[in-house]
Parts: C-alpha cells; sequence; structure tokens
C-alpha cells in the first residue's frame, strides 16, 4: 500500500509532537520543530487530531502518568509528568480522571477524537498503522 502525502505529513506532526513530551520548550519551539509557525503548525494538529497540541500532550502525559502510577509514588510521577507540585498534578488528574493519583487503579487511556495513546513502555497505540512492529497497532516514540 503507498502512503498518501498528508498521511506522511500526519506522521511528522505526531513525531513532533511526541518527540516534545519529555522536552521542555515552548510551543512556538516545537512549531519550529516542524519547520511551521506556531499558527499553522496549531491548525494543522488541531484539524486533523481534532484537539490542540498542547491537548494532545497533556493527554499523553497524563495517560502515561495513570499508567506509572502502578509502580511510583505520586511525587515520583508528578515530577516525571512535568508537573511542578504533587498538588497541581493531583488536581489535574483528578479533573482528568474523577479520582485522585492516590485512590486511581482503572485503565490509562483517556478519551481521544483520534483514537492515538500512550502505549508502554513508552510509545503510542495508533489505530491502523501497519508500518511498524508488524502487528499493526503500535508506534514507538524514541
Amino acid at each position: 500500500m503507498v502512503e498518501s502525502p498528508e498521511r506522511d505529513r500526519l506522521r511528522d506532526l505526531i513525531d513532533v509532537l511526541v518527540g516534545g513530551v519529555d522536552q521542555p520548550g515552548t510551543a512556538e519551539d516545537i512549531a519550529r520543530r516542524a519547520f511551521l509557525s506556531r499558527f499553522h503548525f496549531d491548525r494543522l494538529v488541531r484539524s486533523t487530531l481534532g484537539e490542540s497540541p498542547a491537548a494532545f500532550r497533556r493527554r499523553l502525559l497524563l495517560e502515561r502518568a495513570a499508567f506509572e502510577l502502578r509502580t511510583g509514588s505520586v511525587t515520583e510521577v508528578a515530577i516525571a509528568a512535568g508537573y511542578g507540585s504533587p498538588e497541581a498534578f493531583t488536581r489535574a488528574f483528578k479533573r482528568w480522571f474523577g479520582t485522585t493519583p492516590s485512590r486511581y487503579a482503572g485503565d490509562f487511556r483517556l478519551q481521544a477524537p483520534n483514537h492515538i495513546h500512550f502505549h508502554p513502555p513508552g510509545g503510542l497505540l495508533i489505530p491502523g498503522d501497519d508500518s511498524s512492529r508488524g502487528n499493526g497497532s503500535h508506534r514507538t516514540s524514541g
């Protein structure tokens, strides 16, 4: 199957977003990595993924954090997710998952308009992706 140029560009945008998940930087820095202005980057990501770059990044970090709560402390997970304090992390976590991190025991995947999710140990689950791992469902994120 030949991939369309749009799919390649979408993959590029996703790769830039995923590459920036753990790298501190401004939205302008992330857009620059995609060789776009912030306005065009935000517009393209929102139109193709159904959520803003910031929302996509935040959701992936929270999904990963929910997964990591199985083996780590709330403080460790909060810091790894980029929060300045466990309290800030707890507020964000409760807003998305409906419970505090210390009481959480459910599925780590949040509702997503694009069905792209964090996939342990450090990748993405992209539906219909048959370009890697041979089974059509996983993509690692470097």
